[in-house]
């Protein structure tokens, strides 16, 4: 017996695939909370924050995905201009199909414009809530003292807080206090 092997291309690398996913996740999310004011920002922020990338890439997938949702909204400008200069040609007025040409190429350029651009935004936030957010994890896990370096392990000033090293004191196990006996309970020298 032999054994085929599949032959057939990879299409797309696995970082294409997780953009256009992305990206269309993120169209999904602004078509769906088009009701709210801005809503590109949002979804553009949702396929950045998925992709995980850095701010350029954010901003590119953000674009991306406002892209792919102003595809509906240049749909419905497409039947409606298109409609329209139609209906100039059963009455043979060239000049107000032209004008609803025109208008339908502008308002299509405007509208994926705003919308890709609107997104684009949203994925750069995104991307740069996602660059605080792992330098912060980043500060906490080398205040913990787990990344193996050598910095010393002390506390973050910005919070005030002091992390305790628990190998410093060999004689006291992870966790529990150290106290020192200061006598009886009741008040007394021992």
């Amino acid at each position: 017996m032999s054994t085929s092997t599949s032959t057939t291309p990879k299409l797309t690398t696995d970082v294409e695939q997780s953009t256009a996913i992305s990206a269309l996740i993120g169209a999904v999310v602004t078509v769906v909370t088009s009701f709210v004011p801005f809503s590109p920002i949002v979804g553009g922020a949702v396929a950045a924050y998925l992709r995980r990338g850095g701010r350029r890439e954010g901003a590119r997938v953000g674009a991306i995905s406002g892209l792919i949702a102003a595809i509906p909204i240049v749909l419905i400008l497409g039947l409606i201009f298109g409609g329209l200069s139609i209906a100039t040609i059963v009455d043979r007025a060239v000049g107000g199909f032209l004008l609803f040409a025109g208008l339908l190429v502008i308002s299509t350029v405007l509208v994926a414009g705003i919308v890709a651009g609107l997104s684009a935004f949203g994925g750069y936030l995104a991307a740069v809530l996602l660059e605080r957010e792992r330098a912060a994890g980043d500060r906490e896990w080398t205040a913990a003292g787990e990344t193996g370096s050598e910095e010393p392990i002390g506390g973050d000033e910005a919070t005030g807080t002091e992390v305790i090293d628990p190998t410093a004191d060999a004689d006291v196990a992870p966790g529990v206090e150290e106290t020192t006996d200061l006598g009886d309970p009741k008040g007394g020298p021992v």
